[in-house]
């Protein structure tokens, strides 16, 4: 167990970074792998996750007011008209924010909305554009059915701490990150592994279960965790 001083303060509503080190702190799991988690810490994770999310605020606005000036300059005709490279780009931005709007640790359920509407009315004029190819069609179905799942994974916060470009997640954290969480959410992480992948995680779990025996009994939520990894066993 971790020795402080005074209680470490975490905050209400924790980001990625700051989720990453509730996720550690004073656990067995991870306790041979860490340095002690200092309010110093999480401090600046606390900061650098809102510098992030003020950040996320400032560019979500900037893609409003630039979706507006074109839906003004297309009034004339009563469409809404894109280059093939304009539409890719703002899908990217769309898909990006989105993505960042699920890992957020204040309430972002407005922003989504907003997010999913631009992209459904950028991919309407895609697909009206392209009504006679029927190979565009069924290319934007794909992407259609593709995103929607992608959607779904990513309301789980450990698919969206996972997934980041810049994770805060180690690749050497993996196990003991999955360990820690609920059995639903080790599950759904554990489908995106290929099966090979799936084995290897498995068997350093078990090998970090053993050694945390002799140490700490582990607690019934990690068993029910290292139990849904053995569930997806092919």
């Amino acid at each position: 167990m971790e020795t402080q001083s005074a209680p470490l303060i975490f905050s209400e509503f924790p980001g990625c970074r700051e989720r990453h080190l509730l996720r550690k702190y004073n656990n067995p799991l991870f306790l041979r792998a860490q340095h002690p988690i200092t309010q110093f810490d999480i401090d600046q994770a606390i900061s650098d996750d809102l510098i992030e999310y003020e950040e996320f605020v400032r560019k979500f606005n900037q893609l409003l007011l630039e979706v507006s000036k074109l839906e003004d300059r297309d009034k004339r005709s009563d469409e809404f008209n894109l280059s093939a490279g304009k539409v890719i780009e703002l899908k990217e931005r769309i898909d990006y924010m989105y993505d960042q709007c699920a890992g957020f640790g204040q309430e972002t359920s407005a922003y989504k909305q907003v997010l999913g509407k631009l992209y459904d009315t950028i991919i309407s004029a895609v697909s009206e554009a392209a009504y006679d190819d029927s190979e565009t069609t069924i290319e934007l179905e794909k992407e259609k059915q593709a995103r929607e799942l992608h959607m779904n994974l990513i309301e789980y916060t450990i698919v969206c701490d996972l997934l980041r470009p810049d994770s805060p997640i180690e690749d050497n954290e993996l196990v003991p990150t999955l360990l820690s969480e609920d059995a639903e959410s080790v599950q759904v992480v554990m489908s995106l592994f290929e099966n090979e992948q799936q084995i290897i995680i498995r068997d350093e779990a078990r090998i970090l279960l053993d050694r945390l025996m002799s140490e700490v009994p582990p607690s019934s939520t990690v068993l029910a965790a290292y139990g849904a990894m053995t569930k997806q066993k092919q």
